[in-house]
């Protein structure tokens, strides 16, 4: 709340003090910025419905998958989360839809898993998601930085990581989810 009412009074503070020349470049920035922005906000919108209509649909109760997954134990679905997430992320799908989705299904189910565990188990799943893909900016500066192909690295090293990444987090989550 405070960030919402003092960081625009400061940056209008900052470009009256740079000058007119100032305003109107950031002015023409956000405008341009503003008219790309809407794919990303139509993804997350888009990702959003269909997680709430999927949860909220009558014939998914009856599914046999669903039942199959409330009868999982609450650590192998926090492992599907992050594996999904991760193997989304690898061909190219944007975490913040996958990460979407998988919230609002895991927070329609009952699997066991506090809010916590939840919120946890998707924030893993993100990150995963972003150390396996070519195209996060995370894997493209440190291929950069380190001279490797993304694709080396992200095959490579990453996968490695991740390999050990799954178990420990879904052990720490599950303690997280007993303490909770």
């Amino acid at each position: 709340e405070t960030m919402l009412i003092v960081l625009p009074i400061l940056c209008m503070a900052y470009l009256i003090y740079r000058g007119g020349a100032r305003i109107r470049t950031a002015h023409r920035d956000v405008w341009d910025a503003m008219g790309r922005m809407h794919d990303d906000v139509t993804a997350v919108s888009a990702a959003m419905i269909f997680g709430v209509v999927l949860n909220g649909t009558p014939w998914m109760e009856g599914l046999e998958i669903v039942t199959m997954l409330s009868n999982l134990p609450a650590a192998a679905i926090v492992g599907a989360c992050i594996m999904v997430m991760a193997l989304l992320g690898f061909v190219g799908v944007q975490p913040l839809v996958a990460g979407t989705i998988c919230l609002i299904v895991l927070t329609g189910g009952a699997f066991g898993l506090s809010d916590l565990a939840t919120g946890i188990s998707v924030l893993a799943g993100w990150s995963a998601s972003s150390m396996l893909s070519v195209s996060s900016l995370l894997v493209r500066v440190t291929a950069a930085q380190h001279r490797v192909p993304p694709e080396q690295l992200v095959v490579g090293r990453n996968l490695v990581f991740f390999a050990a990444f799954l178990p420990v987090t879904v052990l720490l989550v599950m303690g997280i989810n007993a303490l909770s």
